[in-house]
């Protein structure tokens, strides 16, 4: 047995001298990088805007008399300038029903609406220029005398805001019009496409860390009336 078990194993071992190599495997081909597509690639980081501003404001308020108002107790967010953007200056709670002192006011402008001439006519009103603010100064001054505006008939123009006793802002091929009589009120020759869209401001004045613009809205303030 132990002879049969030798001469075995010699013929193995000289089969496998003679023979060739068992061929290995072959190597797995290198998988490449997944292609993305278009529509799942990083998209572009956004470019800083510049902040919108209004379309044209004024630093006094709307309609005749001083405004008065009472807080509702809430939070109040005051900011270093009259923009949604800007910077908050301080974060105050006034009592609900106390009086709130303010010393400056912003009302502006952030989209006009379109005026057209139905009917050839004229338009009364100071003459501003191509202004974006108009400071009380400005406004209560003689510098700006009356002109008349001519219009054909499918001209249009903008209205930027209603002024108080009928009168209003307009520009009209860039140029601001403090107009005498609003053409809200003159259907036959002038057709208005809706109100503009308004944002007003008060500034609270006090400390340097507690003073600040305030957004005149419905949940911070409360209006009453006004003063003569």
């Amino acid at each position: 047995m132990r002879l049969r078990l030798l001469v075995l194993a010699t013929l193995v071992s000289a089969c496998a001298r003679g023979g060739q190599p068992a061929a290995e495997p072959p190597a797995p081909a290198p998988e490449s990088a997944p292609r993305v597509p278009p529509s799942a690639a990083p998209a572009p980081a956004t470019p800083a805007r510049d902040p919108v501003r209004p379309a044209f404001e004024i630093g006094i308020w709307p309609g005749e008399g001083i405004p008065v108002f009472e807080s509702r107790g809430v939070q109040l967010t005051l900011r270093e300038q009259p923009y949604p953007d800007a910077r908050v200056s301080a974060l105050v709670r006034i009592p609900a029903g106390e009086r709130i002192t303010y010393d400056a006011s912003r009302y502006q402008t952030i989209a006009p609406v379109t005026v057209h001439v139905l009917a050839p006519t004229t338009l009364d009103g100071r003459r501003l220029g191509a202004i974006r603010l108009l400071t009380p100064e400005q406004y209560y001054s003689d510098n700006y005398p009356s002109s008349v505006t001519t219009f054909v008939q499918g001209a249009r123009f903008e209205l930027l805001q209603h002024r108080a006793e009928g009168t209003c802002f307009v520009r009209v091929s860039g140029q601001v019009i403090d107009a005498e009589s609003c053409p809200t009120f003159d259907d036959q020759a002038f057709r208005v496409s809706g109100e503009p869209d308004t944002r007003w401001w008060i500034h609270i004045p006090g400390a340097p860390n507690a003073s600040g613009w305030l957004l005149v809205t419905d949940t911070a303030v409360k209006q009453l009336d006004r003063t003569f």
